[in-house]
């Protein structure tokens, strides 16, 4: 997946990363969904993540938002997520 560069202060907070039990169970989530081919539906996990911490949302800044929107490109040119996965996902932003 394409990279999106974020304070680590931001970072740690993050599910997707850390050792806990909690966190490690919403990274095999995601690995879960996307062995599934339901990548949209792991996409939309991290979404809501990001928000959680202020990342996307209204008070993100543009940059985030900017690279999310990279990399859902990037998913759906090589066709693991659907026109309407995309669109779906770019409201959510």
């Amino acid at each position: 997946m394409p990279a999106i560069t974020i304070p680590y202060s931001t970072h740690k907070n993050l599910m997707t990363t850390g050792g806990g039990t909690d966190r490690k169970d919403f990274r095999q989530k995601l690995v879960n969904y996307c062995n599934q081919g339901r990548t949209h539906r792991a996409l939309d996990l991290v979404i809501e993540d990001y928000k959680d911490n202020d990342l996307l949302g209204p008070g993100a800044h543009p940059q985030y938002k900017k690279g999310w929107h990279g990399m859902l490109d990037y998913y759906h040119q090589d066709q693991i997520i659907t026109d309407a996965q995309k669109k779906y996902l770019l409201k959510k932003l």
